[in-house]
């Protein structure tokens, strides 16, 4: 149940260009 709203927030950030090289390295670890 966390790991849901923690994805949510992984994906809102990968949409900001501003965050895209740190937004990848979060994306890559949930999805680890």
């Amino acid at each position: 149940m966390q790991q849901q709203p923690r994805v949510q927030l992984s994906y809102q950030s990968a949409t900001k260009p501003s965050e895209s090289p740190q937004s990848k390295t979060r994306r890559a670890r949930m999805e680890v």
